[in-house]
């Protein structure tokens, strides 16, 4: 029979993870005509979710050693995981930042007394532009927690 060795994927899975983040490029182009057309932000988020653990579930149950015996059986597993993962992160990435911007009022500058007296300008632009500072240094730092 078909002799592979230990620890390898074949070649098409080999890169897996830009097969994801494509996946997640291709997806996330067609969710927002799912979220305006059919769900809604908030419901679309959610399945993009549950999609996203079913992906993970797969990634798990592809690595368990009853399914490691049979190694065409464990990479389609893999593959099917990765496809499923790409799906629920491209889904959840193009509808969570305009979630994020909704959330600041659309106002003009206007400027505030703070109790101490002090007088600040209000600018609607620079807090949502601080919003997504922290949110995406929030992810960088998650994505780079697995790292340290």
């Amino acid at each position: 029979g078909r002799r592979r060795r230990r620890g390898r994927l074949p070649a098409p899975l080999a890169s897996s993870p830009r097969l994801l983040r494509l996946l997640s490029l291709l997806t996330s182009a067609d969710a927002p005509y799912v979220q305006d057309s059919y769900l809604g932000r908030y419901r679309t988020i959610c399945w993009a979710i549950l999609i996203a653990f079913i992906g993970h579930v797969l990634l798990v149950a592809a690595a368990a050693p009853s399914v490691i015996k049979n190694p065409d059986v464990a990479i389609g597993v893999f593959a099917l995981a990765i496809i499923v993962m790409g799906a629920g992160t491209g889904m959840f990435k193009s509808n969570v930042s305009p979630m994020i911007a909704e959330q600041v009022s659309s106002h003009p500058l206007y400027v505030r007394t703070n109790k101490d007296g002090s007088r600040v300008i209000v600018d609607p632009a620079q807090t949502t532009s601080r919003m997504y500072n922290w949110f995406y240094m929030a992810i960088k730092c998650v994505t780079s927690s697995p790292t340290l």
